[in-house]
């Protein structure tokens, strides 16, 4: 048996471990890749161990945690409940304002779970006062959340920007990738739930308007943190912007010198001097199953790379599928895989890197690729099984809510894959 072969039946069995056991996906991960490193390819476990992927780490840490006080002190959530109350009266518009509101946090840095686990009992919330279907509430705050996630300052925008320079393309390219992705993705999310809400016609239904107290005055510490939030990201954007207009050494300089990571602990560092925060509570809040999980499964696929297993994939997709189904088969690949595991950390990270072997025998941009990927992966990003989806259920009021939810769960990512499908093969026909 080819050792690829071995490593792919180890991410595998991860996977499925993982779901099976409630065991992180992660701890599984490391230890396939001490035996195959160490027993079969004959690596030393030093060698393993440096295949940690510490630019994600980084990226996953250091944004959480500056991020984590946001939503420990209220700022988060008293931003998006000021929001929420001036269009208590546009109720019908409701599912398009929390998909803004989801969208703009979420795209501001905090990443797609921050802003979902406090978003989501909002939007459950609306769907229990107004009539609003709980698909469409689910939709509206997971929808924006995902597709503002990808934006090039936020923690998917990161880690993917990271993924395609590893994958061999020059960071200017990368950004250019992501920018992209990021489009892409909000307007498939978009037109999801415009399809949806038309579908069931929700203009009919939700009719009766929000009885909402207005909102506390934002107290100091959150002033505070607000102000914080909009220094790194204007420092993390105003080079970049200004770089459209101005051409100089200096700029490119700051330009390369940025980094969101770095960025991020300067300003927890901030917050933590200005005692918007407890430095151990923080820590202890800190995602660290998500990180233990994303890395594990990065040394695994590292792994399989030095094995040999992204050029023996790309090379049967290359050769026995017509061209043009290419993108297609990379959308329900990403689909499934997405469907019982994390697309962050195990979805893009072992698919990804096909993409320059792909390239070779395809006329299809690398954009098209990279986009493919990103929207078969969200589009079952909330079955039961996932993150997501076991966020939404947290979310639901009560058990009877929480019950009916869960059969949707069950049948959307269905629906959603096949609209992804769609919607790739839309842009393939357009490229």
């Amino acid at each position: 048996m080819n050792t690829w072969v071995l490593v792919l039946l180890a991410i595998l069995a991860s996977i499925i471990l993982g779901y099976v056991t409630k065991v992180n996906v992660g701890f599984y991960a490391l230890g396939f890749a001490y035996i195959i490193g160490c027993f079969v390819m004959g690596l030393k476990p030093k060698a393993v161990i440096a295949m940690w992927p510490m630019d994600i780490f980084m990226i996953l840490f250091a944004v959480n945690f500056f991020y984590s006080f946001a939503v420990a002190n209220g700022t988060l959530e008293k931003m998006a409940a000021n929001i929420l109350y001036a269009f208590r009266k546009q109720v019908a518009l409701m599912p398009f304002v929390i998909f803004l509101i989801a969208h703009v946090l979420s795209a501001m840095g905090a990443g797609f779970y921050a802003i979902l686990a406090f978003i989501m009992p909002f939007s459950m919330l609306i769907c229990k006062k107004t009539g609003m279907n709980p698909v469409l509430g689910i939709m509206s705050a997971a929808g924006g959340a995902v597709s503002g996630g990808k934006f090039i300052i936020s923690i998917s925008g990161k880690v993917m920007e990271q993924l395609i320079v590893g994958a061999g393309f020059p960071e200017s390219e990368a950004s250019g990738y992501v920018l992209t992705i990021y489009l892409a993705t909000t307007l498939m999310q978009f037109l999801s739930l415009v399809l949806i809400y038309v579908f069931t016609k929700q203009w009919k239904v939700i009719k009766v308007a929000m009885d909402m107290e207005k909102p506390e005055p934002f107290d100091n510490k959150q002033k505070q943190m607000m102000a914080l939030m909009g220094a790194l990201i204007f420092v993390m954007l105003a080079p970049y912007l200004l770089g459209l207009f101005v051409k100089a050494d200096w700029l490119t300089f700051v330009q390369n010198k940025l980094d969101i990571s770095l960025l991020a602990i300067i300003g927890s560092i901030a917050a933590l001097l200005l005692k918007l925060g407890d430095e151990k509570k923080q820590l202890k809040a800190m995602p660290w199953g998500t990180l233990i999980m994303i890395c594990g499964v990065g040394i695994l696929i590292k792994l399989g790379v030095e094995a040999g297993l992204i050029e023996a994939v790309a090379a049967w997709v290359g050769s026995s599928i017509p061209e043009f189904l290419v993108p297609l088969i990379l959308t329900v690949l990403a689909g499934i895989m997405s469907f019982f595991s994390s697309t962050t950390g195990v979805v893009l990270p072992t698919l990804y890197p096909m993409v320059p072997a792909l390239l070779v025998s395809s006329s299809f941009p690398a954009a098209l690729m990279f986009g493919a990927i990103n929207i078969g992966s969200i589009s079952t990003g909330i079955s039961p099984f996932s993150s997501g989806g076991g966020i939404a259920l947290s979310s639901c009021p009560d058990e009877e809510s929480r019950n009916s939810i869960l059969k949707m769960l069950y049948a959307l990512p269905f629906i959603f894959i096949l609209l992804a499908v769609i919607f790739v093969l839309v842009w393939e026909l357009i490229v």
